[in-house]
């Protein structure tokens, strides 16, 4: 992965000092904190580690158990694009800030093992960990979730590594005691851009505070909670192919010269 400076892209510095900036045409910046990637993921260049959230494994299986007919394939398709993420920017380590998995009724012996196999295949291609924060889904499992039998390294309730925290459930406004920047997720957060006439795009999001950024749902197959854009709201839509700031109701393209301000 090449990496250069992003005199050119939008880069956000918040008061505690962390940059925020979004890839370019598979190009990671080398003066920022966090990287912001296409396909609902970031990038913490200073530890190589990719971070996601909410994969939600398992949820289709849930619903064909409840007797819905949902299809089959989404968990696989996630996991493929997870791999090819973190490949493509070598990432030494995986960390996922909670609900990897949906659901006890889910978590078929295929679902776990799919999910060992790719934990085997990320460590053989890239010798990269996987790290997972708990998130509420996590904890419904009970005894038949076994991290470290699935190729989980490291499972932690709150991971502090200065200047981050990552936790699964952050409120994203509210003023924390933390002296670190928190990354989570819980929320799924979406956005709907409006257009000049009736035109509406509802988006998944990427969202961030001066003390928090909470990540878009990585999974396929889930919902979201809208957002409204505040003063102290940075928006950037997370798009499969392309991360794009949204300053009012302006898509702002990552050649823009001005950053926004998170």
């Amino acid at each position: 992965m090449t990496q250069k400076h992003s005199s050119s892209s939008p880069l956000a510095r918040d008061t505690q000092g962390i940059r925020i900036a979004t890839a370019e045409s598979g190009t990671l910046p080398t003066d920022t904190d966090v990287v912001l990637l296409p396909g609902r993921a970031a990038f913490l260049p200073q530890t190589s580690t990719v971070v996601c959230s909410d994969i939600h494994l398992g949820k289709a299986a849930t619903f064909r158990h409840a007797g819905m007919p949902i299809p089959e394939g989404s968990a696989q398709h996630d996991l493929q694009r997870l791999t090819g993420i973190v490949q493509r920017y070598r990432a030494q380590r995986l960390l996922i800030t909670g609900d990897l998995f949906h659901a006890r009724s889910g978590c078929t012996q295929q679902v776990l093992d799919e999910f060992s196999v790719f934990c085997e295949q990320v460590r053989r291609l890239q010798n990269t960990d996987v790290v997972l924060v708990l998130g509420n889904h996590e904890r419904s499992l009970g005894k038949k979730f076994r991290p470290h039998e699935i190729g989980i390294k490291r499972c932690e309730e709150e991971i502090i590594e200065p200047p981050f925290r990552f936790v699964h459930d952050q409120v994203i406004e509210q003023n924390d005691r933390s002296t670190c920047f928190t990354i989570a997720g819980h929320l799924h957060p979406k956005i709907t851009v409006r257009g000049p006439g009736r035109d509406r795009l509802t988006c998944r999001c990427f969202a961030a505070t001066d003390r928090v950024l909470i990540l878009p749902a990585f999974g396929s197959f889930t919902g979201g909670t809208s957002l409204t854009k505040t003063e102290h709201l940075s928006i950037w839509l997370a798009k499969d192919d392309d991360v794009l700031h949204l300053q009012g109701n302006d898509v702002v393209r990552k050649n823009s010269k001005s950053g926004p301000s998170a």
